[in-house]
């Protein structure tokens, strides 16, 4: 009894054109990912930028707030690019001494090309940089970052910055931030 052996079928390889053509489709496929991730970190980037941006914008109002917070007296520039303000003399376990008197040193927050400073017995800390003084927002228009409120003495303060930070491939974003601040000026020392 002869056994039959299963007859086999030739076998052939992909053809060079097969080849070719797997390889672009891949090279395609490869091509769309790469760009939808460039695109992912593009506007990851982007977005990056403006938190950073928003955040220093914020710290900065925080800053501000805290300083003046504490103040006695307040008065704004005319052209609302600063203020000078006193705060109240304290004892040397930090509670205030009453009746409220002036510490008396003279303290300012200003608008100094680009930089927002502190100016205190001459010596001048920066707490903000890239502030600028025209708001992209109202095309480019002038603003001023502290507005007093209503009335003779001043109660409440608009203070508001805008400031730009340089984001993906050297794009600039720009933070707007505002916040009203309630003081407590005092009537017989604001005079």
């Amino acid at each position: 009894m002869k056994r039959s052996t299963p007859k086999r079928k030739k076998q052939r390889g992909a053809t060079l054109t097969e080849v070719v053509m797997a390889a672009a489709l891949s090279a395609l496929a490869m091509a769309g990912a790469t760009a939808a991730f460039m695109s992912g970190m593009k506007s990851w980037a982007t977005g990056q930028g403006k938190i950073n941006a928003d955040m220093e914008a914020q710290q900065t109002i925080r800053t501000i707030t805290a300083e003046l917070r504490e103040a006695m007296s307040v008065v704004v520039d005319a052209n609302g690019m600063g203020v000078t303000y006193r705060l109240p003399q304290k004892t040397s376990g930090g509670a205030f001494v009453v009746p409220a008197t002036w510490d008396g040193v003279v303290r300012r927050i200003e608008l100094s090309n680009g930089k927002l400073c502190i100016l205190e017995n001459g010596k001048s800390r920066v707490i903000a940089r890239d502030i600028i003084s025209s708001d992209p927002q109202r095309n480019n228009q002038n603003y001023s970052i502290f507005t007093a409120g209503p009335g003779a003495i001043t109660r409440e303060i608009d203070v508001m910055i805008v400031s730009r930070t340089a984001s993906y491939q050297n794009k600039t974003t720009f933070s707007r931030v505002r916040e009203t601040l309630f003081l407590r000026n005092i009537p017989s020392l604001s005079r």
